[in-house]
């Protein structure tokens, strides 16, 4: 399956997938010789390459959302004019709500118009998406925390058994992180970066109230709903 990024492959591979860094460019030949069997991507972009000419079915939902930044030095920055520097402000607020507006309807717009070229789409059952959920705790947020340097946790070699929603566990102990160096007698420290410390508390503020996970201290993972 070919990946676009180190959490997609993460979960691919606990998906029981091989994963595939590959160009995007590439994909439309690989399908057809059939050097991969699956290609990650959004369906408005499936549509846009074409690949419905060398796929038979689209699989889903598997969500994800970009988010993206203009940056401004602070020189040139504090040289605008205040109404400019205004201007620009409320000009990026209301982007950034239109964006978030389109997001509700967007996914849906794009399957249909790639569906109507004939392919097929596959849900992914309540099962299937049972375990993409477990694949995210035990495989995707590891990983995710070791980049951002909070701790080091096990890497995710195979897929992950199915776990349904009726029996996953409230708290599900994935990732510790990798203690310090230490006396002999005395407690053992995690290695954590003030910029994993910090991302982690980003994740739990904006990102874990609407997947329904916090990050623990100690890098352990707890299920909220």
């Amino acid at each position: 399956v070919r990946s676009l990024g180190a959490s997609l492959t993460d979960w691919i591979t606990g998906m029981g997938g091989e994963p595939r860094f590959a160009a995007f460019a590439e994909a439309y030949m690989s399908l057809e010789r059939g050097i991969l069997d699956a290609a990650a991507t959004s369906a408005n972009v499936a549509y846009d390459q074409r690949l419905y000419e060398v796929a038979d079915y689209i699989n889903g939902p598997l969500y994800g959302f970009d988010s993206t930044i203009n940056a401004v030095n602070r020189q040139v920055w504090d040289a605008l004019p205040a109404d400019l520097q205004q201007i620009l402000i409320e000009e990026g607020a209301k982007h950034e709500l239109e964006a978030l507006r389109l997001a509700t309807v967007q996914g849906r717009a794009a399957i249909e118009r790639i569906t109507g070229t004939g392919i097929q789409l596959v849900e992914f059952s309540p099962e299937v998406q049972a375990q993409s959920r477990q694949v995210a705790i035990e495989c995707v947020i590891p990983g995710w925390l070791e980049r951002v340097g909070y701790g080091s946790a096990k890497r995710c070699t195979g897929a992950i058994d199915p776990v349904s929603p009726s029996t996953a566990p409230s708290a599900t102990p994935t990732f510790r992180p990798t203690p310090s160096p230490s006396q002999a007698g005395a407690t053992p420290t995690p290695l954590l970066s003030e910029r994993g410390i910090r991302a982690v508390e980003l994740f739990n503020a904006a990102v874990g109230p609407i997947v329904g996970v916090r990050i623990e201290a100690d890098g352990t993972v707890t299920e909220l709903r």
